[in-house]
């Protein structure tokens, strides 16, 4: 068995699950509670906090976190609080989302909307496959109040150029909310010398525990909850959750340089080997910025969901979604390749532990399966 889906879903570290363990169990007290042994937990959930904001280059009293039981709910926080202190008093009500963001996101889209806020989709460059500032300036009114990114997409792996944009937005007095759940513990981050307002990630994505999300809110910005704490509720009512990310991050931290360095190895192996054994393959976007544990795959002349379901039965797991596709159709670089080439496609993402051994017989299987597909005719 090959798993080459960690986008959507990794592993939790070994010792993340022992300090989750030891909170839940061991040390469960709460510490909102009065008394010397919740206080006692205060420390420790500080200390898992600056370890959290290490990670991201982020200092204290320049940013708050908040701590959420779902990716979904922290991104949700963001349009939410933004429509609450901005949109319904100002008027400010358009909202800048990337075409393919992150699917939580179009949940909660509705349901702003609904309220009477105005969303707008930017495509990516055709060329570069990222949001530039052309593209911003051309949809940004005096209306928008916030933008929202995903700083790397997972499935596709380039890396937007959240720099450039990060300058205009404060320029034009937007609000910029980054997502950056498939680049953090990966590249690293420095959300200090950045101009971002929000800053979301997915817990997992960090070998964090399971159904866990963060938010950064730069200071001094007023976040409106969704849901109504006790000052400090938001994270201290989920101490083992925090316990777990800081955990996380701590990890990440001390071996992010390592496992980038063989994720990259691993990575370049699969795509050598890849196109060795089945030539007609393209790999994408090797000349652009990616992540280093992402790969996006051509398979000409065959649909990438029903490769998808043949390697499943061979054991093999990849990513196949309906974003692919649509992505695809906006860029360039495949107006030279047959039609309906933008349905060939799959994504695969590595993790920590895997192996040289299964990066071939893997690379063997999906060369052998793609070449029976292939019309002969």
């Amino acid at each position: 068995m090959a798993y080459f889906d960690h986008t959507l879903s990794t592993f939790v570290h070994s010792s993340v699950i022992k300090e989750i363990d030891r909170v839940s169990t061991s040390d469960y007290s709460s510490p909102l509670s009065d008394h010397a042994r919740g206080q006692s937990l205060i420390s420790e959930m500080e200390s898992s906090c600056q370890d959290i904001l290490s990670l991201l280059g982020a200092r204290p009293e320049q940013w708050s976190l908040f701590l959420f039981p779902s990716h979904a709910e922290a991104i949700s926080q963001v349009f939410w609080s933004t429509y609450l202190e901005i949109s319904r008093y100002s008027g400010r009500n358009q909202f800048l989302v990337s075409r393919f963001s992150e699917p939580v996101l179009d949940l909660f889209m509705r349901k702003i909307c609904d309220l009477g806020a105005h969303v707008t989709r930017i495509d990516p460059n055709c060329d570069t496959g990222t949001i530039d500032v052309d593209s911003f300036e051309k949809h940004q009114t005096l209306k928008t109040s916030l933008l929202s990114l995903t700083w790397a997409h997972g499935q596709i792996g380039l890396i937007q150029p959240i720099e450039d944009l990060a300058i205009r937005c404060k320029e034009k007095g937007i609000l910029l909310h980054v997502d950056g759940s498939h680049i953090a513990g990966k590249l690293p981050i420095q959300l200090n010398e950045q101009t971002i307002d929000f800053f979301t990630l997915n817990g997992e994505q960090i070998h964090g525990p399971k159904g866990s999300g963060l938010l950064l809110v730069r200071k001094p910005i007023r976040l409106e909850p969704l849901v109504l704490h006790s000052k400090k509720g938001s994270l201290f009512s989920y101490p083992w959750l925090l316990a777990g990310l800081g955990k996380a991050a701590k990890e990440a931290i001390k071996n992010r340089l390592e496992w980038n360095m063989e994720l990259s190895r691993l990575r370049h192996r699969f795509e050598k080997q890849l196109q060795e054994m089945a030539p007609s393959c393209r790999v994408l976007f090797t000349d652009r910025k990616r992540l280093p544990h992402s790969s996006l795959v051509l398979f000409p002349k065959v649909h990438g969901e029903l490769l998808s379901y043949e390697l499943n039965q061979k054991g093999v797991y990849v990513s196949h979604s309906e974003v692919l596709p649509k992505f695809l159709k906006t860029q360039s670089l495949l107006q030279r390749e047959a039609p309906g080439s933008a349905y060939s496609a799959l994504s695969f993402s590595f993790a920590k532990g895997q192996n040289q051994s299964e990066i071939e017989e893997s690379c063997q299987i999906i060369a052998e399966t793609f070449s029976q597909l292939v019309p002969t005719c």
